[in-house]
């Protein structure tokens, strides 16, 4: 019988389970179950080392290893004096970036604007979304409306 490994993630609300084990090809077994932990937010898989990674919310990422059922824990990037991005999340308006895409009316392709809520933007289709973004409800954010030319930068 051919033995092939296999891995499932589930995920329940903030909490996240990493079942490991082999198993008969089209049957499954749960062989552990692994804490990968707290409000997890993405996983990779590289199968080549048989290594789970699960970024958590709060900048660390929990290492699984398949073959062994143990985690260890690592910090997700170093942490910078400064910040490295400015303008982030467009606060401060059209400023501080650049883009081959033209400010302003998004109703045709190629073009962005900087608002609180899509449906506000000069151009805007009629079902476009009307909310706030996603961090406070009242921020302000980017509305693209894609280009024609997939090589045209953002």
């Amino acid at each position: 019988m051919k033995l092939r490994r296999l891995g499932s993630v589930v995920a329940l609300g903030w909490a996240l389970a990493i079942t490991v084990g082999a198993a008969a090809q089209g049957a499954q077994t749960v062989n552990a179950t692994v804490a990968a932990g707290s409000y997890p937010i993405a996983v990779a898989v590289n199968p080549a080392t048989n290594k789970i990674y699960v970024a958590n919310q709060g900048g660390n990422v929990t290492v699984i290893d398949g073959a062994k059922s143990t985690t260890a824990k690592v910090a997700a990037a170093p942490t910078a004096s400064t910040n490295l991005i400015t303008n982030g999340d467009f606060e401060s308006g059209n400023t501080g970036f650049t883009s081959g895409y033209a400010f302003g009316n998004v109703h045709g392709p190629g073009t962005y604007w900087i608002g609180g809520t899509p449906s506000q933007a000069p151009g805007a289709w009629g079902g476009w979304y009307n909310g706030g973004d996603h961090t406070s409800g009242s921020g302000k954010m980017m509305v693209v409306n894609g280009a024609n030319d997939a090589l045209l930068p953002v």
